[in-house]
């Protein structure tokens, strides 16, 4: 069985362009010198949202209510907060290593754009060699992680995925980042991010070098007339036919888009009650999915013999209502007859979240839909009991999108 890994260790770093040598940014407290660190907890929905909260809380002091119910009664939703959405994209970007030994997530993260905003009383600036002889467990960690992507960038070992994140509101700027970044990326790994609203896309160079995109979420539909999408399909169209070493992942929105722009049909789901359902669903998987190397990869990993079926958490209004042609049905269930599928070993796409977990949908999944009160605190209700019932389930949904883009 996989191992967790509960700790994060920030070193927040500043360059000296003339040498190129790092300061290391530390806590000083009544003369002692600590390294940034804290430990994931509830309220985090991934190791980016931890290192985010402490960073803010330790470096600048900014008060964080500890539960859910705590911020919902303080009326107080940070992660609202363009500071907040500022800092996650620059962990998604940091140098990160993931020491399971340790039980640590380690980043090195550059603040010489931030520093105005950091220098404080309470902060220190130490060279290599005084973190060596102040913090000698913490300075391993980091001098690991610096000489693993040293090396990494030396020998062009280091592996390159992209995010495209679909959504229009600025509210989920840099989220849908930090949510895929957050439990699929690996040491040795750089993650480009793309705003496709913005027309940030993936260059052709670009195409050659990546091993593999996410097409995220978005609130609006896979067939309307969005400025965006024609040049987003161009791209996608393009990854998929000239680049083999390239996999696409999409996710709701992006399942249904990677479906219409080559050759399917994504429309309006019929005979719901609410325009937009969020709830819970049962996958059940196909054969074709059985065979798929990706999926016996998981079952090794978390020493199953077989998974039929799981609990996902679904968010969306619209499905794939015809595939490309040779594509396959992989996973279905009650609410849809495509709810995965995929495209010659190329694309798997999934109609639900795997990457949302209760922080997120309390803080802000189900703060942006138009229910009332009663109806969005049953679904909180369901969810969190879910949680508590199917944590096996939410891993084998991130480790089966995990080994698919990493095959």
């Amino acid at each position: 069985m996989q191992r967790s890994i509960s700790k994060v260790l920030i070193f927040p770093t500043l360059t000296d362009p003339t040498s190129n040598s790092k300061t290391i940014l530390a806590l000083k407290h009544d003369d002692k010198i600590t390294p940034l660190s804290g430990t994931i907890n509830p309220l985090d929905t991934n190791c980016i949202y931890t290192a985010v909260r402490v960073l803010l809380k330790d470096f600048l002091e900014l008060e964080f209510k500890d539960t859910l119910d705590a911020i919902a009664q303080h009326g107080s939703n940070y992660w609202l907060d363009d500071t907040f959405r500022h800092w996650l994209i620059k962990f998604v970007d940091a140098d990160f290593y993931d020491n399971l030994d340790d039980n640590t997530y380690t980043f090195i993260v550059p603040v010489d754009k931030e520093l105005k905003y950091i220098e404080k009383d309470h902060i220190t600036r130490l060279s290599e060699e005084e973190l060596k002889q102040q913090c000698s467990k913490e300075y391993t960690d980091y001098i690991t992680t610096k000489k693993y992507y040293e090396e990494a960038e030396k020998n062009n070992t280091l592996k390159y995925y992209g995010i495209i994140n679909c959504e229009k509101k600025i509210s989920w700027r840099n989220h849908y980042e930090a949510l895929y970044c957050g439990i699929l990326r690996e040491k040795g790994e750089r993650w480009l991010n793309y705003a496709a609203s913005e027309h940030q896309l993936p260059t052709d160079d670009e195409l050659k070098k990546l091993k593999g995109i996410v097409i995220s979420g978005a609130g609006h539909a896979a067939y309307d007339d969005s400025p965006f999408h024609g040049k987003l399909a161009e791209v996608l169209q393009k990854a998929y036919k000239d680049h083999p070493q390239l996999k696409l992942l999409g996710i709701c929105f992006g399942c249904q888009f990677l479906a219409h722009c080559l050759g399917g049909r994504a429309a309006k789901m019929e005979g719901l009650p609410v325009p937009f359902m969020t709830d819970l669903s049962y996958v059940s998987l196909t054969k074709e999915m059985k065979e798929k190397k990706y999926y016996l990869r998981t079952l090794e990993q978390l020493e199953l013999p077989e998974v039929d079926r799981f609990v996902v958490v679904e968010s969306h209004g619209d499905h794939v209502a015809k595939l490309p042609e040779t594509a396959q049905i992989l996973g279905h269930s009650e609410t849809t007859n495509v709810e995965m599928w995929g495209l010659d070993e190329k694309i798997l796409s999934a109609q639900f979240h795997p990457e949302f977990n209760e922080p997120l949908m309390k803080l802000k999944v189900l703060q942006e839909l138009p229910y009332e009160e009663p109806v969005k605190q049953k679904m909180m209700n369901r969810f969190v009991e879910s949680e508590k019932n199917h944590e096996l389930h939410r891993t084998f949904q991130v480790n089966l999108c995990k080994n698919f883009l990493k095959s």
